[in-house]
Parts: structure tokens; sequence; C-alpha cells
């Protein structure tokens, strides 16, 4: 008996002790200190956010920070009056599962965070504390942005002039949320402006947008361009280098006021990032169609689209007479592509024994000329880049084969109409003598008085 009893003892010390272990395994993962992060009362806040704000990695091999945990939260204090869990007049104090955002309903509360794994282990607890308001937008760099920077360079590297900036691009890579730290909202929602300078510019240029990946800039031409951020958060408090001095990596504290950067006592505030564009786009035309001219009047040449960066152009003006078969197709199986197209065409042109330049009447500033012969009129447009890469294309043939006739309006009406002002003269007449009739009375019949037999 006493062996039956020491081992049922010992069974039960060790289910106990089993039981424990269970309950500390469970709560093995809870952090040991619960940190407080200040957030704003009525403000949308995204679940990603502020898993990632409170320090959580992502699960391994997942791609989001809410990927197989379930969030969980309520309402512990309303300003220092503790709430106890489901207290009636408190709704949010009844726990609630997030979803994909949370918005905290009440100011100068606190909320109560779990975060709960895979495996029903509680990976992450905090507080959340609420505010109406926040002083300033207290964005700020971090110390070394150094493989944000290596990005940047490593994301321009293919890019060339006519190309954009785009940090939607560039966020896939290196986030802005790398090298800020904003405590009370998601730096990547928050309006941004980039102050950008391009080569050989002193002042800056900015592009804007409600997030960073909304914020683009054109590559306008080759060099070395630099730029900075500023931040404007949902309460339009706005970081600046106003009272900042530039300096080696971009703006620094002033500490003494002096508008000198002492680097032994002055501090980095805002990193200016800088990148070189060394690849320059070729130009490309396009030729559109050559409206019809006419002799002795303005022709405006409407032809040409060019799309190129840092370049400039040249044009020339032939004309050949209609009589020397001046007249070439530039839509020609002739000139296809096969046929090396535009430089055909241009051989082809400028082969004619009666062209002639007459580049003295065009008058390049508005790109206009008046026709002083009938023919045909050519215009030759050479493009040069800073790179020495050149484009040369021809217009179609300008016909000039009419003169400009105005057509002035028949001002002897009355003269060719005769026929027809009698007409209507006779119906306007027949239309008043009806409305006459119709609105005379005719006299009324008087009898014939008959006087009696009798009085005869």
């Amino acid at each position: 008996m006493k062996i039956k009893r020491f081992l049922s003892f010992a069974l039960t010390i060790c289910l106990a002790v089993a039981v424990f272990a269970a309950f500390s395994g469970r709560t093995a993962k809870v952090s040991a200190d619960y940190v407080t992060y200040y957030k704003l009362a009525g403000y949308e806040y995204e679940l990603e956010y502020l898993l990632k704000d409170a320090g959580l990695t992502k699960a391994e091999g997942k791609e989001s920070y809410t990927a197989d945990r379930t969030v969980k939260y309520r309402l512990i204090k309303d300003g220092d009056t503790e709430i106890a869990a489901d207290t009636e007049e408190y709704p949010e104090s009844t726990e609630i599962t997030a979803s994909s955002t949370v918005k905290f309903k009440r100011a100068g509360a606190t909320y109560l965070f779990t975060v709960i794994g895979a495996d029903e282990l509680v990976e992450r607890s905090f507080y959340v504390k609420t505010q109406i308001d926040f002083d300033e937008a207290n964005i700020s760099f971090v110390a070394d942005t150094s493989a944000y920077s290596a990005a940047v360079k490593d994301y321009v590297k293919d890019k060339k002039t006519g190309d954009s900036f785009k940090f939607s691009e560039l966020e896939n890579t290196a986030s802005v949320s790398t090298i800020t730290n904003s405590p009370y909202f998601d730096i990547t929602k928050t309006k941004t402006i980039v102050h950008y300078y391009a080569p050989g510019s002193s002042s800056a240029t900015t592009a804007s947008g409600a997030s960073i990946s909304s914020v683009s800039f054109t590559l306008s031409k080759a060099g070395t361009y630099a730029f900075y951020f500023t931040f404007t958060d949902s309460l339009n408090n706005t970081t600046s280098v106003d009272d900042l001095v530039l300096g080696d990596g971009g703006f620094w504290t002033d500490e003494d006021e002096d508008g000198e950067i002492d680097y032994e006592t002055d501090h980095l505030t805002v990193p200016v990032f800088s990148f070189d564009v060394v690849n320059v786009s070729n130009p490309e035309i396009v030729v559109g169609s050559s409206p019809e001219a006419f002799l002795d009047l303005e022709y405006s040449v409407k032809c040409f689209t060019i799309t190129a960066t840092d370049y400039s152009k040249q044009y020339k003006l032939y004309f050949i007479p209609e009589d020397k078969n001046g007249k070439y197709d530039k839509d020609s199986a002739e000139f296809d592509i096969e046929n090396n197209g535009d430089a055909a065409y241009i051989a082809a042109v400028k082969g004619n024994a009666a062209l002639e330049d007459v580049t003295d009447i065009l008058d390049e500033s508005a790109m206009t000329f008046t026709p002083t012969k009938k023919g045909y009129y050519y215009v030759l447009l050479t493009v040069y880049n800073n790179s020495g890469y050149s484009e040369t294309v021809m217009s179609r043939a300008i016909a000039c084969t009419k003169e400009y006739t105005t057509i002035e309006p028949e001002k002897q009406f009355f003269k060719y109409n005769t026929t027809s002002i009698v007409f209507l003269s006779i119906s306007a007449v027949s239309f008043i003598a009806i409305i006459v009739l119709l609105f005379i009375k005719p006299k009324e019949k008087k009898e014939l008085e008959v006087k009696d037999d009798e009085k005869k």
C-alpha cells in the first residue's frame, strides 16, 4: 500500500511539473520590458507598422510582420485610471483581435498589445499610449546611412539622362524607414519632400508626394546629383534644415551659432546623398506629316518631335522646283528600313541636281518660312548631344504647288435673287390678305319689310 501511495504521489508531482513546464514554455517568449510607444488618438495605423515599430522581425520565410501571428489588444488605462478587463462602460477594455489596421479611439489612454506566434507562444507584449497631438515631428536620422547611400548608387548605375529617379523602385531594396527614426507615424506613409541638386546647380529643386513612394524626379543631364529629405507628419509638423549648416555629408548642427561647423562638437543631423549619372541618352526624333504650303503665305514647321537632354540642333531648308522631279515619298518602300531608311531618303533628296539651299528664308526661332517659288520644300534637322552623338532626319516633302486665294462672299444678293424676292413678296401679301379676311366682320343682311294689304 505504501508503494502504491508513493507511486500515486510521484505521478501527481510529475503531472504538476509537466503542467508547470507547459505554462512556462507558453510564456517563455514574453518580453521582460513592456516598452511604451506613443501614438496619435483617432489615427488609423497599419498593423504591419505597429509590429515593426515595436521591434519585431518577420517570421522565418515570411514576407510580412503579421504572417503566422495573432495580435490582440485592449484598453488598460484611461488617463491614470486602471481599467479592468471587460468593464462595461469601456468597450475597448474587452480584448480585441487586430486585423490589418488599428485605430485608437481614446486620447490619453494606454493599450496593452500581445503578439502571439504560430506556436501559440507570446512573442511580444508592449504598451501604446495615445495623445491628441504632438508638438513636433521628432523625425531624426540614424548615425550610419552608408548602406542606404550604397543602395542609391547601385540603383542609378544603369540609369541614363532622361530617365526618372523613382523612390518607389528604390524602396524595394533600401527603404527610407531604415535610415530614420519616427516615433509617432510610419515614415513610409508620411508626406515627403525630396530636395535635389542637379549637376552644376547651386540651388535645390523640390519633388514631393503624399508618401515616399510617390516621389520622383528626372535625371535631366549627366553629372553628380545630390538630395536630402524633409517630412511633414499628419499634424502638419515639418522638419527643416533652416537652423543647420551644410558641411561634409549633409547638414550639421551649429552649437555655438557662429555659422561654422565644428566637427568635434556639432552633429550631422540631415544626411545628403549623392550619386553620378554617366550614361547619356541618344536623341530620338519623330518625323510627323507635313501639310501643304501655299505660295507667299507663311508656313509653320511642326513635323518634328525631339526627345533628348542636353542637346543642340541645326536646321537646313532645301527646295526643288516642281518640274524637276522634286517630290520624294518618305513612306515608300524605296526608303524602308531594309533600304537604309532615312539615310537613303536624305541621300535621294540631296542628290537631286536641281536642289537649292534656301535656309536663309527659314526663321529658326519661330520655325517658319514663306515659300517664294512653287515646288517642294524639305527641312533637314540635325540634333547633337553633349556626348558627341548626333541624329539627322529630314521632313516629308512640303508641297507648294498652289497660290493661296480667298473667296469673297457674294454681296449682290438682290441681283441674283430677283425671282425669289418677287415670289416671297407675293406670298407675304397673300398672307396679309388672308389675315384681313379672317378678322373683318361681314355686313348683316337687311330683310325687306312687307306691308299688310289691309292698309291699301
